[in-house]
């Protein structure tokens, strides 16, 4: 079958033929203690990219769901540039309809936890409040924050404590991922997307069972 070149003009193009990206929530206090939680999927992404030490990339714009407001905009980046601290929690399945919630524009004086039935708990290393909702917790330390140029902050994240639901702990290999049920996110226009769950087991690695060439 032919390739066929993607029209780079058009964004969109380009952006629908990645494949949906697991969804994250990034918690934060504002310095008069304001808590904030809010989603990033690939349009605001995430990466975890070092394992030694643990080190977690978070990709900020200006994109608030319908709302393009302009890089450096959002409640998340001030907060975290503000105190230096951010937690990134997995949410499950069941917190789609909190997910996208959260994904609104607020003004800074809005409690996404009280308005949308989530709790703030205390974090073990960092002063950002935890959700108790996620089943997941990397607490992190801000290390800096890269401009690219482009329409978005790159903030890496030292992870200091990683905090989890025993539930999660007390599973092996695939059934951790069926216990946390993470959300994935395919966005197709400003504030709309698609979310799909981890999906099924296709297939496992072991390259012990396969001989080094020669």
């Amino acid at each position: 079958m032919a390739k066929v070149k993607i029209n780079q003009q058009n964004p969109y193009d380009a952006h629908m033929l990645w494949p949906p990206s697991p969804i994250v929530w990034v918690s934060t206090v504002s310095k008069d203690r304001m808590p904030n939680v809010a989603p990033f999927s690939l349009n605001e992404f995430f990466s975890y990219v070092s394992t030694y030490p643990q080190v977690i990339i978070v990709g900020m714009g200006g994109h608030t769901g319908m709302k393009v407001k302009g890089k450096g905009t959002k409640k998340s980046f001030l907060n975290i540039k503000a105190t230096g601290e951010f937690v990134v929690n997995i949410p499950s399945e069941e917190s789609i309809e909190k997910v996208t919630l959260t994904g609104l524009d607020t003004p800074p004086e809005f409690n996404k936890f009280e308005a949308y039935g989530l709790t703030p708990i205390p974090s073990k290393k960092v002063k950002a409040p935890s959700v108790k909702e996620a089943k997941v917790h990397y607490e992190c330390q801000l290390m800096k924050i890269d401009d690219y140029g482009g329409q978005t902050d790159l903030v890496f994240g030292k992870v200091v404590a990683v905090v989890a639901d025993e539930d999660v702990l007390s599973k092996k290999l695939e059934k951790k991922v069926r216990a946390i049920k993470p959300v994935y996110y395919y966005g197709i226009g400003p504030g709309k997307g698609l979310y799909f769950s981890a999906g099924k087991l296709i297939g496992k690695r072991d390259d012990s069972k396969n001989p080094p060439h020669s």
